[in-house]
């Protein structure tokens, strides 16, 4: 869930993530046992086999364009034949409909192309026409690298607490996401008792950061395993209250 509201929120192509997502398990595959061979690679991902040697090979796998693309690229070109740029929306010779059912027959209709690239701000619409703002297709891209860095960040951090927590599981002594909860508590004392816990938790967790603070190195964040504490307030509200 996280993912796909990830992907909706900064426009990333499907197809790219998803070949991203193959390289990735690869690479990691072959990282965890280097003497995996090929086939070995295909039946632990479950990535066909033809396609193994090229994802360890290379940094970024080609995949298709998006059909809105496509229809953006074409609309630019008879934009700039025409010297203007403005296209008809419908109509059989060079208009945004012909482009799109030249490009995108049969699996979009050109409202639903002319939506996202509205979406986008790459056309504007004017009526019986859309004038082009933009050649290039333009995704959302404003901050996505710092984005994806501190999510990377922090995915690791919780990753890290998960797999420790999948290894310790049978061991005696985990310092990990340890949890003290009560089903025995009536809702109506949960203010007071987020009182008393604030003051123990509000001192234990300056007193931890502090302890912390004396052995950070001057390294980028994310450069070593997560380590620490973690402590999280729940709160309940009864609905049925004023009932």
């Amino acid at each position: 869930n996280l993912t796909v509201k990830i992907i909706l929120k900064y426009d990333i192509p499907i197809q790219e993530f998803m070949e991203e997502l193959k390289m990735a398990m690869v690479k990691e595959a072959k990282r965890q046992n280097p003497e995996y061979t090929m086939v070995q690679l295909a039946c632990r991902t479950g990535i066909d086999r033809r396609y193994i040697g090229q994802y360890l090979a290379s940094e970024s796998f080609p995949v298709k364009p998006p059909k809105a693309e496509l229809v953006l690229e074409e609309v630019h070109r008879i934009c700039v034949r025409n010297n203007s740029k403005y296209i008809n929306k419908t109509g059989p010779f060079q208009t945004f409909e012909s482009v799109c059912n030249t490009l995108a027959s049969g699996c979009l209709t050109h409202n639903a192309v002319a939506t996202e690239l509205l979406r986008q701000g790459n056309i504007i619409d004017r009526g019986k026409q859309y004038e082009l703002v933009t050649q290039i297709y333009t995704p959302k891209q404003h901050d996505i690298v710092q984005q994806f860095k501190l999510l990377t960040t922090e995915l690791t951090r919780m990753n890290d607490t998960v797999l420790y927590n999948f290894d310790t599981a049978d061991k005696n002594q985990r310092q990990c996401q340890r949890n003290i909860y009560s089903t025995q508590v009536d809702p109506k004392h949960f203010p007071e008792i987020k009182v008393e816990m604030s003051k123990i938790l509000n001192k234990t967790l300056a007193n931890v950061d502090k302890i912390l603070s004396k052995y950070e190195e001057d390294v980028p964040i994310g450069t070593y395993p997560a380590f620490g504490i973690s402590a999280f307030m729940f709160g309940y509200q009864n609905k049925d209250k004023d009932k």
